[in-house]
């Protein structure tokens, strides 16, 4: 296990607020990433004897960021710290929130509220002392992810937990404890109760896990999958997530519904770590499978989670695209393929298709994705033509030379004189294209002044 340096704004709030007769230590997820080989801390929390007006007056830049729960922010010039009250919850009434909070003295009365033992370390950069009472150290040498105390009562306070624990344990590569599992299992329904927007954001993280498989799998032997993506159960032939639901039973329609599901979980491995390409990757069509069923049932599925709308639509045109790529195109029908689909899919597209075929085994069919890879993003690179907007005439050239009025019909010879200019890129000058322009008015069979010959 390695340690990382704690950066030196982070030190100096603990040395300061410990200057003052006040213990501090940097806690949570900073203290387990910092222990981890390859994982670099990204935010750095700290936990203090001293209150919120303390901390707020020993600080110049102070603000409110949940007060109610004991933390202020504190602002430096290399960043934001969020710095909080030892504290220990009252009871969970909701299933997420504590009805009360009481500031505590002791760094190990505060450890003892939090989630998974990995979690439930706290460490001083300035003495090197690490407090772990709940065997944190141990659990990430084993690699395992284990509530603090009973699982039972962790996942009732909040039980969105139940998905956290998931997530880690694709996020680390790590496994779950065999009593943290059984009690998610047992409690997997009550993942109903939170919002959409916390299990997608919970979702997403485990999606673009190094290997979001690890975490599908748990999602479907938890029995998780049923209240977080549902498609997934008809995916992996998994009507509750039992051992024989996951490992597709002993009828052939599970048996191919479970490969279907690993399948799909095998691409999105192979696929880079985005959202939207992860996303595609988990709903695009298997091989026999329509394309447009597949889009369909993605965006259901998408909008359902409350995703930003830019990412629905960018997942859903990759699966409708998918399975869309000519075989062994020349340049024009690659540059006809790269307009179709747009610049903006184009690479991501090929990435899918990529991460398909080695899913599927055809690692020959694999090379040729990538070699076009490579043609799409030298064709990116030399800025050639591929939408309207490229050329080098607009709509305005087209109302000028011809009279027609502002419509659909402009837009008809734009897309000619694209096709002509994709067909040959040289084609691509303002005087050339100018002096098209009448006769592909002429040769769409619609001439004639804006007064009367308008196409709608």
């Amino acid at each position: 296990m390695r340690r990382v340096r704690v950066p030196q704004h982070v030190l100096e709030i603990v040395e300061k607020l410990k200057s003052l007769g006040h213990s501090a230590y940097v806690t949570g997820g900073a203290v387990r990433d910092m222990f981890i080989e390859g994982r670099e801390p990204s935010d750095w929390d700290v936990a203090t004897s001293a209150t919120p007006r303390e901390v707020t007056d020993a600080f110049d830049r102070v603000y409110p960021s949940g007060i109610t729960h004991g933390t202020v922010t504190v602002v430096t010039e290399d960043g934001h710290v969020e710095v909080t009250t030892y504290r220990q919850d009252g009871p969970y009434r909701d299933g997420r929130h504590p009805e009360s909070v009481e500031f505590v003295n002791d760094i190990r009365g505060d450890l003892s509220r939090r989630d998974f033992t990995v979690n439930a370390m706290a460490y001083d950069p300035s003495t090197g002392e690490l407090v772990d009472p709940y065997g944190g150290m141990n659990d990430l040498e084993a690699r395992i992810i284990r509530t603090v105390g009973r699982p039972h009562s962790r996942f009732s306070e909040d039980h969105l937990r139940l998905l956290r624990a998931v997530r880690f344990a694709a996020q680390l590569g790590f496994s779950v404890d065999a009593s943290t599992m059984a009690a998610i299992r047992e409690h997997a329904c009550d993942i109903a109760d939170v919002s959409a927007e916390r299990i997608t954001g919970e979702f997403l993280k485990l999606l673009t896990a190094p290997a979001p498989s690890r975490g599908l799998r748990l999602l479907v032997e938890s029995g998780l999958v049923r209240y977080v993506l549902p498609e997934l159960v008809e995916l992996s032939g998994s009507d509750s997530g039992s051992e024989g639901g996951v490992h597709g039973g002993s009828s052939e329609p599970g048996r191919s519904a479970w490969h279907r599901y690993e399948w799909a979980s095998a691409v999105c491995d192979l696929v880079p770590a985005d959202e939207g390409l992860r996303l595609a990757a988990l709903f695009c069509a298997s091989p026999g499978q329509d394309p447009a069923d597949s889009a369909s049932r993605a965006r259901e599925a998408l909008t359902r989670m409350r995703l930003p709308r830019a990412v629905v639509d960018r997942a859903v045109s990759l699966v409708r695209l998918s399975g869309s790529l000519p075989a062994n195109p020349d340049d024009v029908t690659f540059r006809r393929f790269a307009a179709y689909v747009g610049k903006h899919n184009i690479l991501d597209l090929l990435q899918l298709e990529r991460a398909k075929r080695l899913a599927s085994g055809d690692q020959d069919s694999a090379l040729e994705v990538d070699s076009l890879l490579k043609r799409a993003t030298g064709l990116l690179q030399s800025d050639a033509p591929l939408a309207v907007s490229d050329l080098e005439v607009n709509g305005s050239d087209v109302i000028e030379l011809t009279g027609i009025a502002p419509g659909p019909a402009v837009r008809a010879v734009l897309l000619n004189l694209l096709d002509q200019v994709i067909e040959l890129p040289s084609r691509n000058q303002r005087d050339t294209l100018r002096a098209l322009i009448p006769r592909v008015w002429e040769e769409l069979g619609m001439p004639g002044r804006r007064e009367s010959h308008r196409v709608e």
